[in-house]
């Protein structure tokens, strides 16, 4: 084989190596990128519920407490 072909071959094999070393790179962190928002939005859904837990439990006492003044 030829140096110069031999050059050009060894060229594109690190060209190729070296793109998809860097794709890989990039999924691995996309993926950690998914994991983290999913996370977040775990954490944000669990708030909210929390939130609405809250509110239905102060508005189950306030109708507690005006059936208590009613009967009074």
């Amino acid at each position: 084989m030829d140096e110069a072909k031999a050059d050009l071959l060894l060229g594109y094999l690190a060209t190729g190596v070296g793109t998809t070393a860097a794709t890989l790179q990039w999924w691995g962190q996309l993926g950690n990128l998914l994991l983290v928002g999913l996370n977040v939005f775990l954490a944000i859904g669990g708030l909210c519920l929390v939130s609405l837990r809250i509110r239905k439990a102060r508005r189950e006492l306030m109708i507690g407490e005006k059936t208590k003044e009613e009967n009074r």
